[in-house]
């Protein structure tokens, strides 16, 4: 299964999904850029100096996302 790939600015999703699109579309899958929409990403990350002070906190991602159909 592939999962999405997620971009830190807008124009970048724009061009990787363009270029994606193209590739797919090279190899025989019609493929189109849909839209670039933007996704919130929340991942767990440990804070703390030492072992025993460590503890996950939630930390949040504002990316983009390129959709291909």
């Amino acid at each position: 299964m592939k999962t999405n790939m997620t971009y830190s600015t807008k124009e970048q999703a724009e061009r990787m999904g363009t270029a994606e699109a193209a590739k797919l579309t090279r190899r025989g899958y019609p493929t189109t850029l849909l839209e670039v929409r933007p996704v919130r990403i929340e991942a767990l990350a440990l804070d703390g100096q030492s072992p025993s002070e460590m503890g996950y906190v939630k930390i949040a991602s504002d990316r983009w996302e390129a959709v291909l159909s």
